[in-house]
């Protein structure tokens, strides 16, 4: 019995060391390349964007796939904005 045991504790500890190097090789591989793998998937994110227009932005800036929150904080700009105007009137 106590070879059997050894062998279940050598099967998982061979099972975590594999497990943890596929995890520290993933996360290298995400530090390394991280310059191509965002510019990758934000080009993912606008592809699947059904708003996206390339022909409506004349500007470079990537676009968020949810626009909504940055419409809404546009909107709170300019009625800051106008309340400015307003008051310095």
């Amino acid at each position: 019995m106590g070879e059997k045991n050894k062998e279940k504790v050598g099967s998982i500890t061979k099972t975590v060391m594999v497990v943890a190097g596929f995890v520290i090789g993933w996360v290298g591989i995400e530090l390394a390349f991280r310059p191509f793998l965002k510019s990758g998937r934000s080009a993912m994110d606008r592809s699947l964007n059904p708003d996206y227009d390339p022909d409506d932005s004349d500007d470079l800036v990537k676009r968020p796939l949810d626009a909504s929150k940055e419409e809404e904080q546009n909107e709170g700009k300019a009625e800051n904005e106008e309340e400015d105007l307003k008051a310095a009137s």
